[in-house]
């Protein structure tokens, strides 16, 4: 009876995850408004019942996928206490930063698909709809951006007590101005290249750093 219960509640588990995803495609590619049941049903071969019995609405799916995709997405960020042993603190951070964002456009690649007209762009325009529409997101998101800036003061505070970075930097200042160069790259590449420019970011970042370093 376990197994039987257990095999269920996989099987539960798996129809909520193709809905969520082929949801989640849709949006990017069409965009919500643009979004029917029926092409849902196509998409993720699961019948409208079975989108129904885990989703009240359409407001509801759009909930599910942007906790999903975007608010587990985004909290997969290296935390500062994983370098806080490290002789160039910051530096070892902004490696870290790098290889995360890395692994994020890897991943967003394999999500869409090597053949998907979906963009960065596409993604981009969905946060802004999801943090506009969708009820407790903007907190989320905020509550994310605050959590980053604190990682990012700690990982610059660190490096100013071990000599790695000139003392007086303003920490603040050094990271709006890391933040801001994120913002801008990602930005233009998502709306000029239709993808996130790696190498640019990290060629930036370290510009930056090099101004603040204690040579």
């Amino acid at each position: 009876m376990i197994q039987k219960t257990n095999k269920n509640e996989l099987r539960k588990t798996e129809t909520k995850g193709r809905i969520l995803w082929a949801a989640f495609k849709l949006f990017l590619a069409h965009g919500y408004h643009a979004v029917s049941f029926m092409s849902i049903e196509q998409v993720s071969q699961v019948t409208r019942g079975a989108i129904f019995y885990h989703f009240r609405n359409k407001e509801d799916l759009l909930r599910g996928v942007a906790e999903k995709f975007v608010i587990d997405f985004l909290q997969s960020s290296p935390s500062a206490d994983e370098i806080i042993d490290d002789q160039t603190p910051l530096k070892s951070f902004l490696d870290a930063q790098i290889r995360q964002i890395e692994q994020r456009v890897q991943l967003f690649l394999e999500q869409v698909g090597p053949d998907s007209d979906i963009t960065s762009a596409d993604f981009m325009s969905f946060l802004l709809f999801i943090n506009k529409y969708v009820a407790g997101i903007k907190r989320k998101l905020q509550a994310y951006e605050e959590a980053q800036a604190q990682c990012w003061l700690e990982a610059i505070h660190q490096g100013q007590e071990r000599g790695e970075i000139r003392k007086e930097v303003d920490t603040e200042t050094l990271y709006n101005a890391f933040h801001s160069v994120y913002v801008g790259i990602a930005f233009h590449g998502a709306v000029i290249h239709q993808q996130f420019v790696l190498d640019q970011l990290r060629k930036e970042w370290d510009y930056l750093y090099q101004l603040a370093a204690a040579h």
